[in-house]
């Protein structure tokens, strides 16, 4: 749909049932709530878009079978607030096989073929959300910080790197970092800016004999 200069898109249609369904519904109903918020300032006074309600973006043929077997009411007194209740309710991670979500955790490494060391990192903490949404575990890096430091300080590459970061977050003044998961990516990005200045000269130095 076209409106003035501003080209919002048309609402989504939910006719899932899984939870990863749910939440990529919801994902792309807020960003088309998004859509229509940015096109209505760009006309103030004039006229509105309109907003597709949660209720009107359903298939048919799956507002019933919701109604009745998930939420439980008649469908003709469902609300907005019900439906937006059902599709947020579904990220809420189920639980989870730690030993399996160990060992996919255990694969993430940093990827030192990229030549920029800040996008290293930036690629690094996609990775990991990719790997998070994978396993259905989003949100994951909000509600355990700490952990999700942990997990990113052991994919650091090369060796040497992990080595003086794990060093360097032992310092009282870095202490923070360890429970604060974006502050800690935005360290390491910056740090990772620096040795990326003198990478070639530690890569170009000789081993000492053993």
């Amino acid at each position: 749909m076209v409106y003035g200069f501003q080209e919002v898109s048309k609402g989504p249609t939910f006719n899932g049932s899984t939870k990863v369904q749910k939440r990529r519904f919801m994902d792309q109903y807020e960003a088309y709530m998004r859509e229509i918020l940015l096109a209505n300032a760009q006309r103030p006074g004039g006229q509105q878009v309109y907003q597709m309600p949660l209720s009107g973006c359903i298939d048919p043929l799956s507002v019933e079978r919701i109604a009745f077997w998930e939420i439980g009411k008649p469908s003709h007194e469902l609300t907005e607030e019900d439906w937006r209740d059902f599709f947020l309710g579904a990220r809420n991670g189920d639980p989870v096989d730690m030993t399996k979500f160990n060992q996919a955790m255990g694969k993430l490494r940093m990827d030192t073929s990229i030549l920029s060391s800040e996008s290293r990192v930036s690629k690094l903490v996609s990775d990991f959300e990719a790997t998070l949404v994978r396993l259905n575990m989003e949100g994951f890096a909000e509600s355990e910080p700490k952990l999700t430091v942990d997990f990113l300080l052991a994919a650091i590459m090369p060796p040497a790197v992990q080595k003086r970061v794990r060093e360097l977050m032992k310092l009282y003044e870095n202490r923070g970092y360890k429970n604060d998961a974006r502050a800690f990516k935005n360290w390491l990005a910056e740090y990772m800016r620096r040795y990326g200045e003198f990478e070639p000269l530690v890569q170009a130095t000789p081993l000492p004999p053993r």
